[in-house]
């Protein structure tokens, strides 16, 4: 179970540009514990161009902190910078998107320690008022730091993550998004090697 909050404060730069700066928090809990804080901040330069604005360009970056409930080896930090393209189709404004991305999640042990790369794209379908459909997809290739004590070699995993949901605006600040996930992990330690399916319903506010 996750229950989480957003903040996002935006102002305009120039004319065809946005910063933002959403800051948020997260506690996770699993079979009714508590299992994960996570607390952050994920900053973004967007801007605008083509004959009818219709291209978004966006540099976005994270930086969270991260506190286990009994895994104290994996507390630490998670960073992420990467370069993001949407294009915004037709009145309605569907769209369409691709990003790059690069990662280093810093723990107190190196076995937990990795850095990697992500490539992603996603597609977004305005329908009826507020409600959107949406579907997303990613791949990410990642090194650990140090070989665990079991692991035939020092880890790397290939992840691919597919996701797809709704997103409905109650108010022009308030809404709620419901959403099915899947992930298939390969890795060269077989410890890591699953499949793993998560149904997510939240909400949120923006101002």
């Amino acid at each position: 179970r996750q229950k989480a909050f957003r903040i996002i404060i935006s102002c305009n730069a120039l004319e065809k540009s946005m910063v933002k700066y959403p800051v948020r928090f997260a506690h996770v809990e699993k079979g009714g514990e508590p299992l994960l804080d996570m607390y952050g901040i994920t900053p973004s330069y967007q801007f605008v161009t083509g004959r009818n604005l219709d291209y978004l360009f966006a540099t976005d970056a994270t930086l969270e902190m991260r506190s286990w409930d009994g895994l104290d080896d994996r507390d630490g930090y998670y960073a992420m910078i990467g370069e993001r393209l949407q294009h915004v189709i037709g009145q309605k404004k569907h769209s369409v998107g691709a990003g790059i991305g690069i990662f280093h999640d810093h723990t107190k042990a190196a076995e937990y320690q990795n850095t990697g790369a992500a490539v992603s794209v996603d597609g977004y379908l305005r329908l009826h008022g507020r409600l959107t459909l949406y579907a997303r997809a990613r791949y990410a290739h990642t090194a650990y730091a140090e070989k665990e004590a079991l692991a035939p070699e020092t880890r790397v995993d290939d992840q691919t993550d597919l996701a797809g949901g709704l997103n409905w605006m109650l108010q022009s600040w308030w809404g709620l998004d419901a959403n099915l996930a899947q992930t298939f992990n390969s890795s060269t330690f077989d410890l890591y090697e699953y499949d793993r399916g998560v149904v997510t319903v939240s909400t949120f506010c923006t101002f």
